[in-house]
């Protein structure tokens, strides 16, 4: 999906990583501007993006621009970005909400590098 027109979003090419032993240790939360913050799991990655799944049911509208945190729940290490909402799906019980970055990922220099 293309990232907004009104920003320089990358679209997401890269290598989507998807490692369910490392990333269930890994929170997302993504903080949209004014609105409360929306806490999950990691589910995959790439330099340009990712993807996270949340418990019940979300709403959240494509294009949303905001912070996306991930956290160790081991080292307690946090790596923040830039990102946009480029796609939701919700289930009965599971929301999963994709990601576009505002800037690349850099591949070192922070607890997710070894996951890119």
């Amino acid at each position: 999906m293309p990232a907004s027109s009104e920003s320089e979003f990358l679209r997401r090419g890269g290598e989507r990583k998807r490692l369910p032993e490392a990333f269930d240790r890994i929170l997302a939360e993504f903080s949209e501007p004014g609105k409360k913050s929306h806490v999950g799991r990691l589910w995959d990655l790439s330099s340009q993006g990712a993807c996270m799944i949340l418990l019940g049911r979300v709403v959240i509208q494509e294009n949303t621009i905001g912070s996306l945190t991930f956290r160790s729940v081991d080292t307690l290490q946090e790596q923040t970005q830039l990102a946009e909402v480029c796609w939701t799906y919700a289930q009965e019980n599971t929301t999963m909400i994709g990601f576009v970055f505002g800037s690349t990922l850099p591949a070192s220099g922070h607890f997710l590098s070894p996951y890119l």
